[in-house]
């Protein structure tokens, strides 16, 4: 070998008995040289795991404080409000402002009742209303106005205390003087066959159209028969056509209603009925009346002019 291939090639100038250790010093040396210049995988790992177990202590630490943070603030099961129970009268309806019907109330229904802040209750059945329901408008200062027990009569005495329908009372006082008053011609000579008599209707819906019984609730033990009559005749003081009282009559009826109740309602004469003063007349009566001879009077326009209808 020349001394040029040597200085290129130390190794195949050190000769053959050389090669094989310093092949290994040289594989040593690079080894060394790769440590100093890349971490291990060993201590990459341990850096790693240092690093995650400090950031998952971290963490947890976070976790568990907004944990004891949540914890400081509850206080057992959350308990919901609910809204007592209250029940109403069987067939409770709202006939008018301010004006109420219903089957004859049983206890259940008291507390519905005192939410109606009631000024009367009047009772159209012929039964005495039961201890609970007296003691109950006594506490609640309701006039229980009993007029059901003249529905057998067929003559009038004048010289009677009308009072003697005010069952339960500690409010003010209320005149019944027109239970005597402005009745029937025929009231004293016909026996009727039915319960109902045109005496206790007339005088039922003076009490309902006086505003000073309002809150009133109407009452009878079916809810149906006695209250479907009078308020019948209610709607013929508000000028309904006969076609609209039957349907209403039927719709709280259902397959119970009476041919006999519908033919008074029919027979029945509005004149028989004594409005009280205008002033204790409910509003919403007077503006429908009043609407209703407005729009009389321009029809009467419209066919007749200014001569009006002819006589």
């Amino acid at each position: 070998m020349s001394k040029a291939a040597s200085l290129l090639h130390p190794s195949a100038a050190a000769g053959p008995a050389s090669g094989p250790s310093s092949a290994a010093a040289s594989t040593s040396a690079v080894t060394s040289q790769q440590a100093l210049t890349q971490p291990s995988s060993s201590s990459t790992a341990t850096h790693h795991h240092h690093a995650s177990h400090g950031h998952g202590h971290s963490h947890g630490h976070s976790h568990n404080s907004h944990g004891q943070h949540h914890s400081s603030h509850s206080h057992g099961p959350v308990s919901v409000p609910t809204a007592p129970f209250v029940e109403p009268p069987a067939l409770f309806a709202s006939v008018a402002p301010r004006i109420y019907r219903s089957a004859t109330p049983t206890t259940s229904s008291h507390a519905f009742l005192r939410s109606l802040n009631l000024t009367t209750i009047l009772s159209l059945t012929a039964e005495l209303p039961s201890a609970s329901l007296q003691t109950f408008c006594r506490k609640q200062g309701i006039r229980f106005l009993h007029l059901g027990d003249r529905r057998w009569c067929t003559t009038l005495d004048a010289s009677s205390d009308s009072n003697q329908y005010l069952l339960a009372s500690s409010g003010p006082p209320i005149s019944l003087s027109f239970l005597h008053a402005h009745r029937p011609t025929h009231a004293t000579t016909v026996n009727y066959a039915s319960s109902l008599t045109e005496e206790m209707i007339k005088d039922s819906l003076q009490v309902i159209l006086d505003s000073a019984n309002h809150p009133i609730l109407v009452t009878d033990t079916s809810g149906i028969h006695e209250i479907g009559v009078l308020l019948g005749c209610l709607r013929k003081l508000q000028r309904w056509n006969f076609a609209t009282i039957l349907l209403e009559y039927r719709h709280f009826a259902g397959n119970r209603a009476r041919a006999t109740n519908e033919r008074f309602i029919e027979m029945f004469d509005t004149d028989l009925v004594a409005f009280p003063d205008a002033d204790s007349l409910p509003v919403w009566f007077k503006e429908q009346l009043d609407q209703d001879d407005r729009e009389m009077d321009a029809l009467d326009q419209i066919h007749y002019g200014d001569n009006g209808p002819l006589q």
